[in-house]
């Protein structure tokens, strides 16, 4: 699975400039299986942004990540907190335990999967009764900023070769992975520009180092310069909350 190492290079960017789930998200988890005490499984944890939120909500979390930098940074964050365990494990294939998990999460990362592989392996962990939430931050490109930034992210998707396998029909692929209802929430980032630069580096297509990083980090700059108010910039996102069950 090539998209294991795809991030190593990225951790750092990743934890302090990716932007995290709305309350109202874990809110709305908490009558599906988020309770005090429940157990649930956070496929693909990367640095844990989601694994962090889900202990605070009193739950213990079997962080499942492959990648081993980002791994190692969720350890770092989260290692000593209370019901935090981490598995150097694939969300195909996690090693846990049959029927041992009350809900699934996979935040950002299920377009990473083997949906087939995946199902099959979900479906032996998760107790009777258990929930399934996939959610994902969905930028709003609207403003003339967020515009003048995918135009940017596009090109060195392109120049990269590096394209993440985005779902290119969620409502028919998820619906053939199983029953689900969808729900939005708002969410957003105010950015200055090292937190813009640092957002973007973040990305796995980003340039990193030449005349191509050089590059982009002007174009950034400009961008900044141009859309910033107060010395900030927004990025709006929907939080898109797929929740079902596998049987």
């Amino acid at each position: 699975m090539a998209y294991v190492q795809r991030f190593s290079d990225r951790v750092q960017d990743y934890t302090r400039y990716r932007p995290s789930y709305p309350a109202a998200t874990l809110d709305h988890l908490a009558h599906y299986g988020l309770q005090p005490g429940a157990v649930v499984m956070d496929a693909g944890s990367g640095t844990g942004i989601l694994s962090e939120l889900l202990l605070d909500r009193g739950a213990t979390v079997f962080a499942v990540e492959p990648n081993g930098p980002m791994r190692e940074e969720s350890v770092r964050r989260l290692g000593t907190r209370s019901g935090f365990q981490s598995f150097a494990t694939t969300a195909e294939e996690t090693g846990l335990p049959e029927r041992s998990v009350d809900l699934i999460t996979a935040a950002q990362a299920f377009h990473w999967f083997d949906a087939t592989a995946v199902r099959k392996e979900w479906t032996r962990v998760l107790r009777p009764g258990g929930w399934v939430a996939l959610m994902w931050n969905e930028r709003q490109d609207t403003s003339e900023f967020s515009l003048g930034y995918r135009a940017l992210a596009h090109a060195f998707v392109e120049q990269s070769g590096r394209a993440t396998p985005r779902l290119v029909d969620p409502v028919a692929q998820l619906t053939s992975f199983f029953s689900h209802s969808k729900f939005e929430f708002a969410n957003h980032q105010d950015l200055d520009l090292d937190g813009l630069k640092g957002r973007a580096l973040s990305s796995s297509y980003w340039p990193r180092a030449g005349a191509a990083f050089e590059d982009s980090m002007a174009r950034l700059q400009e961008l900044f310069e141009s859309c910033s108010h107060n010395g900030l910039v927004r990025f709006d996102y929907v939080t898109e909350l797929y929740l079902g069950q596998l049987n």
